[in-house]
């Protein structure tokens, strides 16, 4: 009889717990990376000033609290036996005391679990449930430490949390009151924003971009002013490399320089092949999506990929979004400054009519620079033709050419300067 009443418990919490994972796993599927991946095309020295671009959207892409998406793949596997250790030895137990209210308690068991999923993730990579669970754990932390008073070890404990995922929902059994959200959010600023007088210096000899307390803040090298004194978390990463994580004390000197030594992901070949035809795509469609994209979404967890590519004769700022499967706006330009976008690009990026629309307007009254600018028929002196008239035919150009060597070089230039696209928008 014992025997069947042990059996019938045990079955019933092995459902229980098979369920609670399934959530969980369900749970954990819908939690987005970030608001967007941006991924930068080009050569390293045009990389600043796409990011400086970036960062002038930063207000309208970034609202309600969301943060930009860490670029690297999480690895897909997480050590089973040293993460229930951990779970069950510290973090389970420093929640349960979080709850009794025993804060003194739950600081010394939630910080040890925090620090124990980080040198795990360390170790092993960087899964999406060792990101998610380190960022519960400084959470709960941080809550804990600012119910005892310790405003300066709560703001630390808040910038672990967004560290390694940025944006992570607050768990609303820790932050209830209104006065904790804003504890959170004063330590969270985005940095030169909070009156700070310091100054920190990033460095690596592979450009990559740049997170401080979770906030996108460029590309290296790059130096950052208005930091406030103390301990500051810094995020470096790019796709095929593994993310470089650490926390940075400031204030001893005016400037705080930090160099990072970037090491390949096991998967960059694969990536950079696939980012290297990416790019070259990008430079010959007009209204496609490069295939890497939709599956990159997928690998990261975000719906919504910001394309900066700079080149030396042309750019653009391209949305790609997953829930629509195309782009969301496509915005290009022909013959620019090298490496250079407008910033009227940049504005045009929100409008919600283009100013060219690829699909309705008449191809024949479009400006061109080269035959890849027109989706369909070729540039014709300067204009996108889809019919064959007579002056397509090799023979008209040819006798057109040798009169027209005559007019000499500087003719040619004027001609092509007058002749310069406008900007073109696409949104398929």
């Amino acid at each position: 009889m014992k025997t069947n009443k042990f059996i019938t418990i045990f079955t019933t919490l092995s459902v229980f717990f098979i369920l609670w994972g399934s959530i969980s796993r369900v749970q954990a599927q819908k939690k987005s990376n970030g608001s967007h991946l941006v991924l930068f095309f080009g050569t390293p020295s045009y990389w600043k000033k796409s990011s400086e671009q970036l960062i002038k959207l930063y207000p309208q892409l970034i609202q309600g609290g969301k943060y930009l998406t860490i670029p690297f793949i999480e690895v897909p596997k997480t050590p089973k036996k040293e993460y229930i250790y951990i779970y069950a030895k510290f973090y389970f137990k420093g929640k349960k005391a979080f709850s009794n209210q025993k804060y003194a308690k739950a600081r010394k068991l939630l910080s040890q679990a925090g620090d124990q999923f980080f040198k795990l993730a360390q170790k092993s990579g960087f899964s999406y449930k060792l990101r998610r669970r380190i960022s519960l754990s400084y959470l709960y932390l941080g809550a804990a430490q600012l119910f005892d008073a310790l405003i300066d070890e709560a703001n630390i404990s808040f910038r672990k949390a967004y560290m390694v995922y940025p944006g992570y929902p607050l768990p609303s059994s820790a932050y209830k009151g209104e006065a904790t959200k804003k504890a959170f959010e004063r330590a969270m600023v985005y940095p030169g924003k909070s009156g700070g007088v310091y100054s920190l210096q990033v460095k690596s000899p592979v450009t990559g971009q740049v997170f401080i307390n979770g906030h996108f803040v460029g590309v290296t090298p790059i130096t950052v002013e208005g930091i406030q004194k103390g301990v500051h978390a810094l995020t470096w990463a790019r796709l095929g490399y593994k993310p470089s994580f650490q926390m940075i004390k400031t204030g001893d000197s005016k400037k705080t320089v930090v160099e990072i030594k970037p090491k390949k992901a096991d998967n960059y070949a694969t990536l950079s092949t696939k980012i290297e035809e990416t790019g070259k795509f990008l430079r010959q469609n007009k209204n496609d999506v490069p295939p890497f994209l939709p599956e990159l979404t997928k690998k990261v967890r975000n719906n919504d990929i910001l394309v900066f590519r700079s080149s030396v004769n042309d750019a653009e700022i391209s949305w790609y979004d997953k829930d629509i499967g195309s782009w969301k706006k496509r915005v290009r330009k022909q013959n620019i400054i090298p490496g250079n976008l407008s910033d009227k690009t940049v504005a045009n990026l929100f409008k919600p009519t283009p100013v060219y629309d690829m699909d309705k307007i008449v191809e024949a009254q479009l400006r061109c620079y080269s035959s890849r600018d027109c989706s369909r028929g070729d540039c014709i002196a300067g204009k996108c033709v889809v019919s064959s008239p007579i002056y397509k035919k090799w023979w008209f150009w040819t006798a057109i050419g040798v009169g027209a060597a005559a007019l000499g070089a500087g003719t040619y230039f004027l001609f092509q300067v007058q002749n310069r696209p406008v900007f073109e928008f696409s949104s398929p």
